[in-house]
């Protein structure tokens, strides 16, 4: 796959522009009674609505557990393994290592208030641990990161 065919992928939804942050969700436990209290559904579609719609983030040394296709649209590249981006055998060893162990370290979902108020997200970090746990089937632990 050459550089020029690489997708950049996120996701937006709409929201608005907040003087500060409501916030700040500091553990697990808190974040999933916050969106089962506002949205009666965990998942990483709502836990970006929670920035969009109430200004409400997580810290960020908060993970939550999510499977791996709640994560697959917030990709940040859609890139073939052996592009220029990453070398095949390395690429490989990863592959097994998660084969063998299952990820290790979080992915990291970037969340962003543009300027009309409007939230993105996309994966800012850990592409490849996601294409490869998709292929196993396996969840992804996800942090979150905020700008904007």
């Amino acid at each position: 796959m050459r550089l020029s065919e690489v997708k950049p992928m996120s996701i937006t939804i709409n929201g608005t522009t907040p003087d500060n942050f409501v916030k700040y969700i500091r553990s697990e436990n808190a974040l999933r009674q916050e969106l089962k209290d506002k949205y009666n559904s965990t998942n990483v579609v709502n836990i970006v609505h929670l920035f969009a719609d109430y200004n409400i983030a997580v810290a960020d040394n908060v993970a939550i557990t999510v499977p791996v296709d709640s994560l697959y649209s917030f990709r940040e590249y859609d890139r073939d393994p052996e592009g220029p981006h990453w070398v095949t055998l390395d690429y490989e060893k990863l592959r097994q290592d998660i084969k063998q162990h299952g990820v290790k370290d979080p992915v990291i979902l970037r969340i962003k208030r543009l300027t009309n108020g409007d939230v993105e997200a996309a994966l800012g970090e850990g592409n490849h641990r996601l294409r490869i746990a998709k292929e196993f089937n396996l969840p992804l632990k996800v942090r979150f990161k905020y700008s904007g």
